[in-house]
């Protein structure tokens, strides 16, 4: 069935969607980003060479990125002509839950290996000196602000002008290039945000649906920076519940720029991304044996 014309996208081709909201998002990014760090006492969350607390953080990244979300908002809304519930806000607690697994055991995991190879050890645990509440609610923020952007409009729109892959591939690689101006990033740490960045979108492309990469997210930025205590991409989020110092190799450590610099994370990620293929590969597969067999039935 056609879609009527008066819910047509004013912008038919969906990659043009995509780029136009990269631009009108960034241009706004930009402008307030410039007001913002003219204000009085006021330092943005990328300027690395001045010192801010975590709540300094979390303010001005929300302040200046927040307006990536309102304008895929807009866009939905204006140029797609869909509800805002379309970027992929069906709620699937199953999904959630295990998006919220695989960050937990790419960071955990990882960090078991490291601690064994004598790559990184703990000063402390447990103290009470902490700041974590500021943290897992900038964790939140990230989560939600990059996955509605990243996967939920320019993803979604990329897949309705390019094959599926292609588009994963696309997105993935502007990910990481938003993360080239990152205190300390090595050739490493870039490839490893673009991986993760195929790995925060398989379920998407699967099953148009962002729970699964907003708890992705969120759990691996916050067992990462909160409780292991590393640099979230290159970004230190405060005092964490352990304290940590890296040593040996930065290839296998991670170096200044933390866990995401590491060859370990790029083995987990890997290893992650081929099983999550297999599985939902498999899914469909046999949903759509499933289906032949009751058409089948049917028509008997």
């Amino acid at each position: 069935m056609e879609t009527p014309l008066n819910n047509r996208p004013t912008i038919e081709n969906g990659f043009l969607r995509a780029i136009l909201y990269l631009i009108t998002g960034f241009v706004l990014c930009g402008m307030v980003q410039l007001m913002y760090s003219t204000s009085a006492d006021v330092v943005t969350y990328n300027e690395v060479n001045n010192p801010q607390t975590i709540l300094d953080i979390l303010k001005s990244y929300f302040v200046i990125k927040i307006g990536l979300v309102l304008v895929a908002f807009l866009f939905m809304v204006l140029v797609n002509r869909e509800l805002i519930r379309h970027l992929g806000f069906r709620w699937e607690g199953s999904s959630a839950f295990a998006g919220f697994l695989v960050g937990f055991f790419i960071i955990t995991i990882g960090t078991v290996v490291l601690l064994f190879t004598k790559n990184i050890y703990f000063t402390d645990i447990g103290t009470e000196d902490t700041d974590i509440f500021y943290a897992t609610l900038l964790c939140i923020v990230v989560a939600f602000i990059e996955e509605i952007s990243i996967r939920g409009y320019f993803l979604k729109n990329l897949m309705q002008s390019m094959n599926k892959w292609v588009a994963l591939v696309f997105a993935s690689l502007v990910f990481a290039l938003l993360h080239l101006d990152n205190t300390d990033i090595t050739l490493i740490a870039f490839v490893n945000i673009f991986i993760a960045g195929i790995l925060l979108g398989i379920n998407y492309v699967y099953t148009k649906n962002l729970w699964f990469s907003i708890l992705l997210h969120f759990s691996w930025n916050f067992f990462q920076g909160p409780i292991f205590g590393y640099k979230v991409s290159g970004m230190s989020m405060g005092k964490s519940f352990i304290k940590q110092i890296a040593q040996g190799s930065d290839m296998i450590s991670g170096g200044d720029f933390g866990y995401e610099g590491s060859v370990i994370c790029t083995i987990l990620q890997v290893i992650l991304i081929v099983g999550l293929i297999w599985y939902y590969q498999k899914k469909y597969a046999t949903k759509k044996v499933a289906e032949n067999q009751e058409n089948d039935f049917l028509a008997a």
